[in-house]
């Protein structure tokens, strides 16, 4: 467990997400290890550590997609804007309205580059065109793809380079205006170019947006995050600015894995 006095806080920042003494168990293995993290709002956090460190699984902590997890218990609590996102009378349907969620595999849905950005609204009934294709241009300009698949909307999306379908799924998560995005090894596929202008589309969001990155890439999280948290063996082990992480680790660990020597 990491105290509370090595978290970064800077004038201005607003918690957003908060994990309290947070514990999650599959099979009876501890996965995760009284998890202490403070999430300020419209930061971008980048979580690092080896596979199997926890990282996954906190983000399905958040979208609740850990209850779908066969043999998983939890204790703690993650709190999302004064929220208890676990417990007694939780409406799941309406945490997962406030969070949406990218993996790394890149796959879209079927139909067009519309079509998919627009789904959400499919799912919700929504039939006003005029509402849904402002909506979609909305989402397009927000991850900076406007410019770039404004003349695709009609195109199958799949036939679409891996790094526009990534576009596509991220302009479909941020369609509805989520408070929380999650981002799981989303670049994993990706080629530097590709992964450049992923980037790019991230640092543009709109920056009431609170962003929390898993990722092995770690040139990505030097660049990309205002934080950084480090997990190893289920555990918080270290939590600060980008910065002060890559140049002045504190814990043996952090600078051990930062410097590849192991992971």
């Amino acid at each position: 467990m990491i105290g509370p006095a090595v978290h970064p806080w800077e004038p201005g920042d607003r918690s957003h997400l908060e994990f309290q003494g947070w514990t999650v168990l599959v099979a009876e293995r501890e996965m995760l290890r009284w998890v202490d993290l403070s999430i300020p709002r419209g930061r971008i956090v980048a979580l690092v550590g080896p596979t199997g460190s926890g990282k996954s699984l906190l983000l399905s902590s958040v979208n609740r997609l850990l209850a779908d997890t066969p043999q998983a218990r939890w204790h703690g609590s993650v709190v999302l804007d004064g929220v208890q996102l676990w417990g007694k009378g939780v409406d799941d349907l309406a945490v997962k309205r406030r969070t949406s969620t990218l993996f790394r595999h890149g796959a879209v849905l079927a139909g067009t580059v519309f079509q998919n950005i627009a789904f959400p609204f499919r799912l919700d009934g929504i039939r006003d065109a005029s509402r849904i294709s402002d909506a979609v241009e909305r989402a397009l300009r927000a991850v900076s793809g406007w410019d770039r698949l404004r003349d695709q909307l009609d195109q199958d999306a799949s036939r679409l380079s891996i790094g526009s379908r990534q576009i596509v799924n991220l302009a479909r998560a941020m369609v509805g205006s989520p408070e929380i995005l999650l981002l799981d090894e989303p670049c994993g596929d990706l080629d530097p170019r590709e992964t450049e202008l992923f980037e790019r589309a991230i640092l543009d969001l709109p920056g009431e947006t609170t962003v929390l990155l898993a990722t092995h890439n770690l040139a990505q999280a030097s660049r990309l995050p205002h934080r950084v948290a480090f997990f190893l063996d289920g555990q918080l082990h270290e939590y600060g600015s980008t910065d002060r992480i890559f140049q002045r680790p504190i814990r043996p660990e952090t600078e051990d894995y930062l410097s590849g020597r192991f992971g």
